[in-house]
């Protein structure tokens, strides 16, 4: 992933943590809301119900008190109105009432007093074989009904005498009191509490319009009011704007915005100081990694930041490249000039060197004349140091061609067994017969198959493994070559061949200088054979242009083990 989209996880992320926090505050404080919202709704419910007891206590005190009263049981007998008048009529101001009925066991109506501000209350039909009903339960009732002039709320007792406080002797009539809810009494209410409030009849499926909304501060909740037959019947809608409820919204919201204000001017000076100072030098650094060339950052390389040492890093390294890819170049012209100079000198030498050879053959086969026995050994040295010196003349002709690319693969189907190997081995049986150095050949069956390979090169590999092995063997010593199957993570498409010696074997720290050229061991024994350093960098050269590797595995005094593997095919 590039660090650029990195980047812009990254401020995805920051977004995400700033927009969860707030979201979370949110959240809190939401919670907060509803907790305030609730307090303030169960303050206002109480209070609402507190006013109303209070404002119903006076009715309520004026059913009480005057329905165990001995000389009200002797009205509900006599009817005396003279005394009604004195008694029940003074009682509807002091006590906030608008009418009083007083009636018999029988329904029958004794008295009956209103408010002259409420006319037409006495003939309503509500009572009418319902008033035992409303006594049912116990002595006293309350409900509310629906009139002409609006709500009315009636409470009412039933008569005893005055010793009977707890009203266990048989009633001797029934006493209600009523109270209008008209519009001035409901204002009153309102104003008593702080609140508004609406009145509904439940009869006519109507629901006042307004509702409880946090947000915009409103608490609202309904009371509702008993009927006659002691069913709802009203319902009463108190609602009010709570100032502290707006307040607290007003201030979550002038959060909010100066959360969210300064989450964006962070956000953009964030994304301002992360462009100067991040995205901007990277976009130069892959700019100029991309060109390799440092010119479009030069500004970036007196920067004193981790990024200004990378770009001085990145131009130091490009300046070396440059300096290297120059010395490379010439150093394979050198390296060409070099394997031309061999090349051209190796056919220069060689046409008089194979005069002399030939010379010396025909004098060692003395076609004109005899020879004394020191001629003999002076023409044996010349033809041995001649073949000598034409091999390593080949040796040199051959790394040159391989090195300049110029040496090519004529591949063959070839038998590895009849073909190479069991070839290769005459070709030393007479030398190492001399030495009494026995030699050995194991082909594993899966390996006893046709290949494709340049037979004259792979015959040299071997050669030169096997010529290798006889030298740096002591007399007595044996050689072996086997071949089989690669068990790689490629097994089945390798031949691996190895040529294993029971010779001087090699020290750790000299198997570094082995397949370089011009490079022998220095040891006792190998100053009493001849080489020159070449064998084995042909040889490693000649395998790597057949698509394989070779490798050494020795201990020293013990003998070496060189191996090589080659593709089944080419």
């Amino acid at each position: 992933m590039r660090v650029q989209t990195k980047i812009i996880f990254l401020l995805f992320a920051i977004v995400i943590v700033f927009a969860s926090s707030i979201l979370l505050q949110g959240a809190f404080e939401k919670q907060r809301l509803i907790t305030l919202f609730t307090n303030e709704e169960k303050e206002i419910q109480q209070v609402f119900e507190k006013i109303l007891e209070l404002k119903g206590s006076a009715l309520n005190t004026l059913a009480y008190d005057y329905t165990h009263w001995d000389e009200m049981v002797k009205f509900t007998a006599s009817g005396d109105k003279t005394w009604a008048a004195e008694n029940i009529d003074t009682a509807l101001t002091p006590y906030n009432a608008d009418v009083i009925w007083v009636f018999k066991l029988d329904g029958s109506l004794v008295y009956f007093v209103a408010n002259p501000e409420t006319p037409g209350l006495k003939q309503l039909p509500f009572f009418e074989n319902r008033l035992s009903s409303l006594f049912a339960k116990g002595p006293f009732c309350h409900f509310y009904i629906k009139t002409p002039q609006g709500l009315l709320e009636i409470r009412g007792a039933t008569i005893h005498p005055s010793k009977d406080v707890e009203r266990k002797t048989p009633a001797q009539g029934y006493f209600l009191v009523g109270r209008l809810w008209h519009k001035a009494y409901i204002d009153e209410l309102a104003k008593l509490c702080g609140y508004n409030i609406n009145l509904t009849e439940l009869m006519d499926h109507q629901e006042f319009p307004v509702y409880s909304n946090p947000q915009k501060g409103i608490i609202s909740f309904s009371r509702v009011l008993m009927g006659l037959d002691a069913k709802p019947a009203f319902e009463a809608t108190v609602w009010k704007e709570s100032d502290s409820i707006k307040d607290f919204n007003l201030e979550y919201r002038n959060y909010f915005l100066i959360m969210t204000g300064f989450m964006g001017i962070s956000l953009v000076i964030f994304i301002v100081l992360l462009t100067r100072w991040v995205r901007i030098p990277l976009q130069l650094i892959s700019g100029a990694l991309k060109s390799e060339s440092t010119a479009g950052a030069v500004r970036l390389e007196k920067n004193k930041t981790e990024f200004g040492d990378i770009i001085r890093i990145i131009s130091r390294f490009f300046e070396q490249k440059r300096e290297l890819e120059k010395a490379k170049i010439q150093a394979d012209a050198a390296n060409r000039a070099k394997s031309d100079f061999l090349a051209n000198m190796s056919h220069e030498l060689r046409t008089p060197l194979n005069a002399i050879i030939g010379f010396a053959e025909v004098m060692q086969d003395q076609y004109f004349g005899p020879l004394n026995e020191k001629q003999k050994k002076y023409v044996d040295n010349i033809n041995t140091s001649g073949r000598h010196l034409l091999s390593l003349i080949n040796d040199i002709l051959d790394l040159s061609k391989v090195e300049a690319g110029k040496m090519e693969l004529e591949p063959e189907n070839l038998s590895l067994k009849k073909d190479i190997l069991e070839p290769s081995l005459i070709l030393l049986q007479e030398k190492a017969h001399k030495h009494n150095v026995s030699l050995s050949l194991e082909v594993a069956p899966e390996a006893d198959i046709n290949l494709a390979a340049d037979p004259k090169k792979l015959k040299q590999i071997i050669f030169n493994l096997l010529t290798n092995a006889v030298k740096f063997t002591p007399d007595g010593g044996s050689v072996e070559i086997s071949a089989k199957r690669s068990q790689g993570a490629a097994a089945g498409d390798f031949i691996e061949i190895s040529v294993k010696d029971s010779g001087i074997g090699i020290k750790p720290e000299d198997l570094s200088k082995l397949f370089q050229t011009f490079s022998q061991i220095e040891s006792t024994y190998t100053k009493t054979v001849e080489g020159t350093g070449l064998g084995l960098a042909l040889t490693k050269k000649l395998v790597e242009l057949h698509g394989g590797k070779i490798w050494v595995e020795s201990e020293f005094g013990k003998g070496s083990k060189f191996i090589f593997s080659i593709p089944v095919k080419a």
